[in-house]
């Protein structure tokens, strides 16, 4: 297994201390740009535009990077806490930076309170011209629309930065709240997820790095300078190479489902936790051949459901020791 120095080297993340000849004066912006309803562009190419073709070149990409929930509020929930969306702690990463002095401010289609409800950027550009001698978090959400649109606006942000001079302190994310279609499969489940901060982040892909939404927050704290609360579940992608993402969907519905991806191969349950499906996603990408009842593949299910179950444990998710427990 790599070691923590061998994957840091790998993902371009580099060490915690600031390179050689750069010093930070203050503590780093933040810009998140949520999409709506958009998958990972290496499953459908035709959303990336110019101007997120150029941002993806500056950027460290997760090409394999998965929603918690693909539902627009749970998802966005599952951004914001770093948490997966049951019950329990909702700390936001926003609020923690909002004590440690940040600006902040929420604009757009935000599915939850408090969010301001104005799509137009030149609010965001606003907001930017207003705070940009302390440090800010702004997020920023859009609503479902073709690929055209979601790149102009992001250009418009991204112009902004650059014009405002505050490209090299500012950690600038792009991302989605999931992709299409509904139910577990690879074009709802996957998104796109691009990380820019030139004193801190080397740009390139990183096909193979697992990544997950409940990580984002856990990560763009401590690339903040700022510690997570320990309410988070999703892990600090600066020090951790994930070997497993898990996500949930249908919640509430007859066909709520539970998710694992462990390196290649993806294990789904039913609420009742039989096996619906299992694939190969590095023989079978177009998730066509569908393994939950081969008997060839009995051991490699057991393996993955017995990680799931001690996910499930872990994050509260309706389990413990007797196993799965209905939801009311």
């Amino acid at each position: 297994m790599p070691s923590r120095r061998d994957f840091l080297q790998f993902a371009g993340l580099g060490a915690l201390s600031a390179p050689l000849g750069w010093a930070q004066t203050r503590q780093p912006n933040l810009l998140v740009m949520l999409a709506g309803s958009l998958p990972d562009f290496a499953l459908a190419p035709g959303f990336r535009g110019p101007n997120l073709a150029r941002f993806a070149q500056e950027s460290l990409q997760f090409e394999r990077a998965y929603v918690a929930c693909p539902q627009t509020g749970p998802s966005q929930a599952s951004l914001l806490s770093g948490r997966f969306p049951l019950p329990g702690d909702k700390t936001t990463f926003t609020q923690v930076l909002k004590d440690a002095g940040y600006q902040t401010a929420m604009l757009g289609d935000w599915h939850l309170g408090g969010a301001q409800k104005d799509g137009d950027t030149g609010a965001a550009v606003d907001f930017m011209k207003q705070t940009r001698r302390s440090p800010f978090s702004l997020l920023v959400a859009w609503q479902p629309g073709d690929g055209a649109s979601i790149d102009d606006y992001a250009g418009q942000l991204l112009t902004a930065i650059t014009d405002l001079k505050l490209k090299n302190n500012t950690i600038t994310v792009f991302t989605s709240d999931h992709g299409y279609g509904s139910g577990p499969l690879e074009p709802t489940v996957r998104i796109p997820l691009m990380l820019r901060f030139p004193p801190r982040l080397d740009p390139g892909l990183r096909a193979g790095v697992l990544a997950s939404t409940v990580d984002l927050a856990p990560t763009l704290l401590a690339l903040c300078g700022v510690a997570a609360p320990e309410s988070m579940q999703g892990r600090d992608l600066t020090r951790e190479q994930p070997q497993a993402v898990y996500a949930m969907g249908g919640l509430g519905t007859a066909g709520e489902w539970r998710m694992l991806v462990r390196g290649l191969d993806k294990l789904v349950v039913d609420r009742d936790q039989n096996i619906t499906h299992l694939f190969n996603l590095g023989v079978d990408p177009d998730e066509m051949d569908n393994h939950a009842r081969d008997s060839a593949f009995e051991l490699k299910r057991d393996e993955l459901q017995a990680l799931m179950k001690d996910w499930m444990r872990r994050t509260s998710d309706g389990f413990d020791p007797s196993g799965l427990k209905r939801r009311a």
